[in-house]
């Protein structure tokens, strides 16, 4: 998938915003289904600037395509 997308994944968490080639590239809104939302720039995949986030933090070497439905150490 190329520019704009919604992905959901089975637990709730969701993403809204650019692709390229099939990944998060460009800005996005990652939203945790705990209620924390993040705001920034993805990369190939990963959240490399966080321009602003509620409830919490997440570690911006912590690959976010690395999700696919499944709560896998939630960050």
């Amino acid at each position: 998938m190329d520019g704009e997308g919604f992905w959901q994944s089975p637990n709730g968490d969701t993403y809204e915003g650019e692709y390229s080639r099939n990944a998060k590239h460009g800005f996005g809104v990652y939203q945790c289904s705990d209620g924390r939302v993040y705001e920034g720039r993805f990369e190939k995949g990963r959240i490399v600037k966080v321009k602003s986030q509620m409830k919490g933090t997440i570690p911006v070497e912590r690959e976010l395509s690395d999700f696919t439905g499944e709560d896998q150490d939630r960050y």
